[in-house]
């Protein structure tokens, strides 16, 4: 017979195993130990850092060390050179430093990842977590995630202080980065359209946007920046109204930031005009006007490519006025589109362009083509149904992470391992136990009426004899 224990380990793994094809898809921390702040909390959320590198689909276990020193901004002391630390898990403060640098030491450290404490009370789920330094566009493949400052507490709070003299850490937890797939994949594309480097992704993507169909939300998004007097900006040269701002695109030529300003506006009314005469507007706008260095023939140049290309040119002209906001004489005093922009430029966190943001989440921009591509497939929950998703499954180099898998394929694989597993267990049991229980038993029966057999026998011979 099994015992009460053995059942209950068998139906634990059996839960176990549910619950990660329940689960598979939630980006949470999960208590390991102690069992009594596991009893507590079922599961944390957290925010992901975009340092670069995202582990999706993966979940990274391991004992959780204390930083020192606690923001993780210089060398981790009592880490470096110890074994334990290739399955650790560090925590520390989020101020100090920028996340870069912090990836860079828990890197070095050889730690698994990295678990920040928020340093204000707020609500995680709505915390973008960018390096302002980087922009998410630092390449160290090192993960990052930031719980809240209660939860943190929490996990602070049954760390053994003396972790490092004894060598282990009282608490263990597991970071699950679950990848949120969408039936629709959100791309927004940041560029500024008077540097040619702008221009390589745009020219590569044209096709495959026409591919992804309805499946596929794709806006450009433009580094229109606010004036604060700190930027290597020249209000009077890169500057509208002294308050909306782009870089110089050619450093010591004619053209300014100011007519990256008004390329910008330009190509934000055609995209609003029309999304899809955008791409052949963009494309003979590089082809045409990109080495231009004067601004009364780049503004020609502009006009004669609008006409070309975008039919209903009028409006685009009529969106590109009706931004100005206008005083009682008529002057321009400010642009609702650049307020627009400006706001979403410092919001994403971004420092740099061109760069590429896929569901909210920055991506980087691979040289190839396929590597870009299969970075927005695999956010993509039907991506396995997509002719251009398939196209890129099928070749061998893959970025990093895991592709979006045919979810009702991997139930039914589960499924049947499950079942596999208990009719397994079943038939194992049967062998094992019950069939050897059954053989003992009518062993049993056949010895007991045997030895009554040969003593009704004997009684018998004994009545024949009398």
């Amino acid at each position: 017979m099994i015992s009460d224990l053995q059942a209950s380990r068998a139906w634990t793994a059996a839960l176990v195993c549910l619950l990660i094809v329940v689960c598979g898809s939630c980006s949470h921390l999960h208590i390991v130990a102690p069992a009594e702040l596991r009893d507590k909390y079922a599961s944390m959320k957290f925010a992901i850092a975009h340092v670069g590198f995202i582990p999706w689909n993966r979940t990274i276990s391991g004992e959780v060390f204390y930083a020192d020193p606690k923001d993780a901004c210089g060398p981790l002391k009592g880490v470096q050179g110890d074994s334990r630390t290739m399955l650790s898990l560090i925590i520390a403060e989020r101020d100090g430093c920028s996340l870069s640098t912090k990836a860079y030491w828990g890197l070095i450290s050889g730690a698994r990842g990295m678990i920040l404490i928020d340093s204000d009370k707020e609500d995680i789920d709505k915390v973008n977590l960018v390096d302002p330094l980087s922009g998410g566009d630092s390449a160290v493949e090192f993960p990052i995630v930031m719980v809240s400052k209660e939860d943190g507490a929490e996990l602070l709070a049954n760390i053994n202080k003396d972790q490092y003299t004894v060598g282990y850490s009282t608490l263990s937890v597991s970071l699950s980065f679950g990848l949120n797939a969408k039936t629709t994949v959100e791309v927004e594309y940041w560029m500024d359209p008077l540097h040619r480097d702008s221009y390589s992704f745009i020219d590569m993507f044209e096709t495959y946007f026409f591919e992804f169909g309805d499946y596929l939300k794709f806006k450009p998004q433009y580094p229109v920046i606010f004036y604060t007097g700190t930027d290597n900006i020249d209000p009077k040269k890169d500057c509208i109204f002294d308050t909306y701002c782009a870089f110089d695109p050619d450093l010591q030529g004619d053209l300014t930031g100011l007519s990256s300003i008004k390329q910008i506006l330009w190509s934000y009314c055609v995209f609003k005009t029309n999304d899809n005469q955008w791409w052949r507007y963009s494309y003979e706008f590089h082809k045409e006007c990109i080495n231009i260095h004067d601004p009364k023939e780049l503004e020609y140049c502009n006009n004669r490519v609008l006409k070309d290309t975008i039919a209903k040119h009028n409006d685009v002209e009529r969106c590109f006025e009706n931004s100005f906001k206008r005083n009682s004489k008529g002057e321009d005093i400010d642009n609702t589109v650049l307020s627009e922009l400006a706001d979403n430029w410092y919001s994403s966190g971004h420092s740099s362009f061109p760069s590429l943001t896929v569901n909210g989440f920055s991506s980087p921009i691979f040289i190839r083509d396929e590597l870009t591509i299969a970075e927005i497939c695999k956010h993509l929950y039907e991506s396995t149904d997509l002719p251009v998703c398939q196209r890129v499954y099928a070749w061998e180099e893959l970025p990093r992470g895991e592709p979006v898998e045919d979810k009702n394929g991997f139930y039914y694989f589960v499924y049947f391992v499950l079942i596999s597993l208990f009719l397994g267990g079943f038939y194992w049991l049967y062998t094992k136990k019950i069939r050897l229980q059954m053989r003992g038993e009518i062993a049993a029966d056949v010895k007991e009426n045997v030895s009554i057999y040969l003593k009704m026998h004997e009684l018998s011979k004994r009545q024949d004899s009398l």
